[in-house]
């Protein structure tokens, strides 16, 4: 109700009031009065002034809402504005006392409204489009909500998930656009639109509200050109998507022209509706780059084909543009690159038609394939071309699938270049001749086993081998230590030559499994190395000590014969005993002859002091063909029991091939000559070897204080 309209209603009621109490009226007019719906029974609406011994009556009552209670107006109902609808309700009441005419009043009653209805929403889900890339403010739409409390104001408040749409203002539920949508990165919106019936910036609580759910529709327009396929999406910017290909290649012969359309990689030339959802109908041409006219492109379907032959060897690039047909606006090229060749009488083929490999899942990225799960070989894919003597095809390539867990080198090595689950693996294999694209293809079979460690170094930890090498080790040190130097030269070959060490990426200060196994057999075959070394060292002292004390005892031996034969002693020469030179005479014969005397042989002799011991402290030598684990007197021993020979009895020590006898000489010869001039030296060689490095067959040099001790040559002797 209008607020002019009471107040003017309650301005006349009042005069008619004033005018009837000036007429002495047994009873008044209450002015007009405001009554809150939703009262409680027998509720007083207002008071009507009576005189003493006056009574009331209703003789009109709207709705039949109220009542009297002595001079009382009360409601009998509960009162609701909303059905009453009524601006003002007028009661029309009787006063009647005895003795007086019955007056009658009206008594108005405005029933307030209060807020005691919810907002209501028309629906629990709107549906509204907007196209994409529309502008920041664009509206999308208004939804109001409705209140039966007339005087109530409602306020509005949207919820959307990343602030993709606002309203005007609070108490204005219009819907507009707050970001720039892509119809690629989101294609509808949910929002969630609540009404309440308090402000929002009130501290009241809130005593009802609405909400309903709108759905936004994000609508796709013609907005990008077409994208040749395959290519690699990219962001460029919030609301910008481009997709680049790489083009095409293909091959054509030299001099002649290819029957029906030209097989290009990575395919045929085709493009799509950048804008997927709308999907406009494509046409290809060509528009550069076709010299002579030699090709031509399909408009519909993109193959190309040839219209004559290529004379001309080299290089041909074609750009070829791709348009929507319904805008020619819209459009993207792209290049096709065809190299033109010369044919040949073969495609390369691949030596057999099905390999097998093995590799565990537990290697790392990186790792060759085996041929089997119990060796180490890495398993190698080959080809031949017929058209070479020799079969080899230097401008091959092999090639699997981009997609697979495997990649495989120039050289016919397969690779795991990701992490492969376990079972078979089954690719398609292919060989290409890059100067003319012919090709073939052969199957790969890699099983991907579990627990089976694979490697691309071969491993020396074979038990038979570990036992060959120790046994020729101990019989022949030279014979090691070439095999240890073999052994080093074939891992370091191998590691150098190592198939799958190019072209693969490493993770900064990463290293590879192979490279710490390769790493670790370096240092073993170091380590075995330097053993064999200390042992060869080893070995050769030992043999030097046995020598010299073949040369000590020899020495003793020497000075023994020029002091001349000792009493009970004999000295023989049993070796040569059955030589064919019948001139020659035993040692025991050479003894038995009479020695020499005078002052030139003792000053041929060097002179020799020794003290001498008793004869009952020397040692006698036992004869060594009796009995060959006996050993030889020491030094000392030796040297004593030779100084106590009769110093008149001395002979001259002589080593010579000849067999000489001469009285007084005592000789021990040998089968090969010497130096006749070598008169202060002579050098003894029964095999022309080094003493240093074989151990049962040694040759010395002497001087004339030497002797050659050899164990075959040495006579019986006590001491």
């Amino acid at each position: 109700m209008d607020l002019k309209h009471l107040l003017s209603l309650k301005i006349v009621f009042f005069l008619q009031a004033v005018l009837i109490n000036t007429s002495a009226q047994i009873c008044s007019a209450p002015p007009p009065v405001e009554f809150k719906e939703n009262n409680t029974i027998g509720e007083t609406v207002t008071t009507i002034s009576i005189q003493e011994g006056v009574s009331l009556n209703i003789t009109e009552n709207p709705h039949n809402a109220f009542g009297i209670n002595g001079n009382l107006l009360v409601a009998i109902i509960v009162l609701d504005s909303e059905i009453l609808q009524d601006e003002g309700m007028a009661i029309k009441i009787t006063c009647m006392k005895n003795g007086t005419d019955p007056q009658t009043i009206n008594a108005i009653v405005f029933v307030v409204d209060v807020n005691d209805n919810p907002p209501v929403f028309a629906q629990n889900l709107y549906t509204l489009k907007v196209d994409e890339l529309s502008k920041i403010g664009t509206p999308v739409g208004t939804i109001a909500a409705t209140d039966l409390d007339d005087q109530t104001r409602l306020y509005y408040r949207l919820e959307s998930p990343m602030g993709e749409f606002g309203l005007q203002t609070n108490s204005n539920p219009e819907i507009l656009v707050k970001k720039v949508l892509d119809y690629d990165t989101v294609k509808e919106v949910t929002l969630n639109l609540i009404a309440q019936d308090t402000p929002l910036s009130s501290t009241e609580t809130i005593s009802h509200t609405a909400k309903t759910t709108v759905i936004v529709i994000i609508v796709d327009i013609n907005n990008r050109s077409p994208w040749f396929q395959p290519c690699t999406e990219f962001d460029n910017g919030a609301t910008s998507r481009i997709c680049l290909s790489s083009g095409y290649t293909g091959n054509v012969k030299l001099n002649e022209q290819t029957a029906g359309a030209l097989t290009l990689k990575p395919g045929p030339v085709y493009a799509i509706d950048g804008d997927k959802e709308m999907n406009e109908p494509i046409g290809y041409t060509i528009i550069e780059g076709n010299i002579n006219e030699s090709f031509i492109i399909n408009q519909q379907s993109g193959n190309i084909t040839m219209q004559k032959p290529v004379s001309i060897a080299g290089n041909i690039k074609l750009t070829v543009m791709a348009y929507e047909l319904e805008n020619r606006d819209q459009f993207a090229t792209t290049t096709v690159t065809l190299q033109v060749v010369t044919s040949s009488k073969h495609p390369p083929q691949f030596v057999k038609p099905k390999y097998e490999g093995f590799i565990s899942e537990d290697v790392g990225v990186g790792s060759l394939v085996l041929e089997s799960m119990s060796t180490n070989i890495p398993l190698q894919v080959q080809a031949t071309d017929a058209d070479f003597s020799n079969g080899v095809n230097p401008d091959i390539i092999f090639e699997v699938p981009a997609d697979s867990d495997f990649l495989i080198t120039p050289e016919g090595f397969i690779i795991m270049r990701r992490v492969a689950s376990p079972g078979n693996v089954n690719l398609q294999i292919s060989v290409v001749d890059v100067t003319n694209g012919e090709s073939s293809t052969a199957s790969l079979s890699v099983e991907v086993t579990t627990g089976v460690t694979t490697t691309d170094m071969p491993t020396t930890t074979n038990s038979p081998t570990s036992t060959a090498m120790n046994t020729t080790m101990a019989t022949s040190t030279s014979k090691t230590t070439d095999m240890a130097i073999d052994i080093t030269t074939d891992i370091v070959t191998q590691l150098t030559s190592s198939p799958y060490t190019e072209g693969v990426p490493l993770p900064s200060g990463d290293f590879r499994t192979e490279d710490m196994i390769a790493l670790g057999v370096s240092l073993a075959v170091a380590l075995l190395l330097c053993f064999v070394v200390i042992g060869f060292l080893a070995y050769t002292l030992r043999r030097f000590k046995s020598d010299w004390k073949k040369l000590s005892e020899a020495s003793i031996f020497q000075s023994s014969l020029s002091r001349g034969p000792k009493d009970g002693v004999q000295y023989t020469n049993e070796d040569f005993q059955g030589d064919e030179d019948i001139d020659s005479v035993t040692s025991k014969e050479a003894a038995e002859l009479p020695l020499p005397r005078g002052p030139e042989l003792r000053r041929s002799i060097p002179e020799m002091q020794h003290s001498v011991p008793p004869l009952e402290t020397q040692h006698s030598v036992p004869n060594k063909s009796s009995d060959d684990s006996s050993t030889l007197p020491t030094v000392s021993s030796s040297q004593n029991a030779l100084d106590n020979t009769d110093d008149e009895k001395e002979v001259k020590p002589i080593l010579t091939k000849e067999r000489r006898m001469e009285e007084g000489y005592k000789a021990v010869w040998f089968k090969e000559d010497v130096n006749p001039n070598d008169k202060e030296e002579v050098v003894i060689s029964e095999r022309d070897q080094d003493f240093n490095h074989e151990e049962d067959d040694s040759d010395y040099d002497f001087d004339e204080e030497n002797v050659d001790d050899d164990d075959d040559d040495d006579d019986e002797y006590n001491a």
